[in-house]
């Protein structure tokens, strides 16, 4: 299957969008390419992305890519259709706030590619992205980019992989220089220079080496050999016998090794001066792996009960989903966004079977029946219509009013339940009142709008102060939230901290006496009254 479904993961400001804008750019989805500091970049399409210079919202997009065959040294433009690969890419954030929209992503793809900066290599959120990656077994290539920055340091960041994951990263190519003397690469596995040329390192330019790189290039390569002979025998038959060992052989145990995720290829460049991207291509289309790559999935198939439309899992009954066309229509609603224009739109992962538009569809976590109106793909936030979607595609589906992320949308006559996600628990929370009274539904229409896109916002009323409180990841996952209710949803609204509700308490035991005397009906009372009280985790440890 010429298809590969892959993320951009990394740390915030490591060069994700920048290097998205290129791998649009070279593979002719894009004319020109965008920028994130002029505001300019396709994938940020969000005011809020523009004007910070952030991605917030994983943005999906769809392009092709034809990797030269092995006996090809021509640039990328001499490759028209042969065995063109079809790239279903998902542009992730990298800020900790918006976590949510990386871990619905990676759980619907079947590789990453990991970006790392040349200057601060592994950063925090790089750890917490490789962890989610981890999770869902995904492999991965490593791209370390900003190569022309000052303090740029290739070997030190592919020994942080080392250190910090454990992994065996394989540097398929060197930087040739670096920080303001980077110009190009090495090619491992051919011994040659690549170097980037024209306006936009559109030209790509294959040199024999100098003498001064030659040495670190065999010794890069006979590293590069002894790992992938661990995955193919006859690698190291060739290599025992000084034979050439074919490139076609050096691929499929690249591809191998890296499918099992015991390597990771590792790659270099500099986005930003248009340099490092092509290999780039060329290592996703080759060594990350097609949908119907892994295991098929193993997911419970759903009995009718008495009750009318009523479902519950089966008990131990399991069907395998191989991505496959001619398998039952098993898809996963992954994300929900809303459309101006359009409504509500429940971006899918077709598993298995082929969804078609106008169709009935069965949402098997609802126990609903409901109708796809229209079926989209995307190029961030710009659509085009199609009539199906097949088995190992990515997708919009129109017209789903009960859809939420983590629901199954399969056959009623043969319903099925895919995993759903987990997501964290909101950490930070803001109250909210609308300006005015009119306004009080229209506002809580909005944040049912965005409860649903996000499921790491929370929106709830204080049952001690009345108040309406939004909760979410991070002050900058609420003000985001907030402008968007400004600028998208027209609403005007006073936000600000959750009033506390304060109770008194007893600190320390206490003792109080009280002496009552009086005359009642000629009856002459006296009453004494003696009162104890303690704290309550006092009275539970006596």
């Amino acid at each position: 299957m010429n298809t590969r479904n892959i993320g951009i993961i990394a740390h915030i400001d490591a060069g994700k969008t920048t290097t998205t804008e290129r791998i649009l750019f070279y593979t002719g989805k894009n004319y020109r390419i965008g920028e994130v500091d002029s505001g300019s970049a396709t994938m940020d399409w969000m005011e809020q992305e523009q004007n910070r210079g952030i991605t917030i919202v994983a943005a999906a997009t769809t392009c092709c890519w034809t990797p030269p065959k092995e006996n090809q040294s021509e640039s990328p433009k001499g490759r028209e259709g042969q065995n063109e690969v079809q790239i279903n890419l998902i542009d992730t954030p990298g800020h900790v706030d918006f976590t949510a929209e990386v871990e619905r992503s990676l759980r619907v793809l079947d590789g990453a590619v990991a970006i790392l900066c040349a200057v601060k290599g592994i950063e925090p959120q790089t750890e917490t992205v490789w962890r989610q990656a981890e999770n869902y077994n995904i492999p991965k290539l490593v791209y370390i980019n900003k190569m022309d920055r000052a303090g740029a340091d290739f070997e030190a960041v592919v020994q942080q992989l080392r250190d910090k994951f454990g992994a065996k990263p394989l540097p398929l190519y060197l930087p040739i220089g670096s920080e303001s003397e980077y110009e190009g690469n090495i090619d491992v596995l051919r011994q040659r220079a690549v170097y980037f040329c024209g306006a936009h390192g559109e030209q790509v330019e294959y040199r024999s080496l100098m003498e001064s790189e030659r040495e670190r290039a065999e010794t890069a390569y006979n590293q590069l050999i002894d790992i992938i002979s661990e995955g193919e025998d006859q690698i190291a038959e060739y290599y025992l016998e000084e034979a050439e060992i074919p490139l076609s052989l050096c691929h499929k145990a690249i591809r191998k090794l890296t499918l099992a995720n015991q390597i990771i290829p590792v790659y270099a460049g500099s986005s930003l001066k248009n340099q490092g991207v092509q290999p780039l291509l060329d290592g996703i289309a080759r060594y990350l792996p097609a949908p119907n790559d892994p295991e098929p999935l193993q997911v419970p198939l759903l009995s009718k009960q008495r009750t009318k439309r009523s479902y519950a899992a089966a008990g131990p009954t399991f069907v395998r989903l191989p991505a496959t066309t001619d398998g039952p229509l098993a898809a996963l609603i992954f994300k929900v966004q809303y459309h101006r224009e359009i409504g509500m739109l429940c971006y899918l992962r077709i598993y298995s079977g082929i969804l078609k538009a106008n169709s009935s569809v069965f949402n098997a976590r609802k126990g609903k029946r409901e109708r796809v109106h229209r079926l989209i793909q995307m190029h961030a936030n710009a659509h085009q219509p199609v009539s199906e979607l097949r088995a190992g595609q990515i997708g919009v589906a129109v017209g789903l009013k009960l859809g939420q992320t983590g629901d199954t949308i399969c056959d009623e006559k043969k319903p099925l339940l895919l995993e759903a996600m987990e997501f964290p628990e909101p950490v930070i929370s803001l109250a909210i009142e609308p300006q005015s009274g009119s306004d009080s539904q229209k506002l809580h229409q909005a944040l049912e709008y965005l409860q649903r896109e996000d499921p790491t916002f929370l929106v709830n009323e204080s049952e001690d102060t009345g108040q309406v409180l939004l909760s979410g990841m991070g002050e900058l996952h609420l003000e985001v939230l907030s402008e968007r209710l400004k600028s998208e949803f027209k609403l005007a609204f006073h936000t600000g901290r959750p009033r506390v509700s304060y109770r008194e308490s007893i600190h320390s035991p206490c003792l109080g006496r009280g002496h009552f005397v009086r005359e009642i009906a000629g009856i002459e009372h006296d009453i004494a009254v003696e009162l104890e009280l303690r704290p309550a985790s006092q009275e539970r440890t006596q």
